[in-house]
């Protein structure tokens, strides 16, 4: 059983279609629904990479609010010490960005 295309995938292709054809669709040979279902697995394609990034996002963030998060003072015994556990903290940040932000400049450009 084939699943109907959404509302917004139908819409856009009316929009398409009566661009290319006007509003009577005279000599249109695609159904409606069969483009609406095209522009259905699109707009579900790209839903779904958004979510992927949304999820890589959100770890990152947690990873660096973890990171920046004071130890507990139990944790430290004096000044050198905290100051190696901080500079380790701001190495595994650094770390953290700039895979983000690798990550971030291979991501397929819009071409809008």
């Amino acid at each position: 059983m084939e699943i109907a295309p959404s509302a917004q995938a139908r819409q856009t292709a009316e929009k398409v279609l009566q661009a290319i054809y006007g509003d009577d669709f005279a000599g249109c040979t695609v159904s409606l629904d069969d483009l609406a279902a095209i522009i259905d697995a699109s707009i579900k394609e790209q839903t779904e990479i958004n979510r992927e990034i949304i999820d890589a996002f959100k770890k990152v963030v947690e990873a660096v609010q973890l990171l920046s998060t004071p130890p507990e003072s139990g944790e430290v015994k004096d000044s050198k010490q905290l100051q190696e556990v901080l500079g380790v903290r701001l190495d595994s940040i650094r770390e953290i960005t700039s895979k983000t932000i690798t990550a971030i400049d291979a991501l397929p450009k819009s071409q809008g």
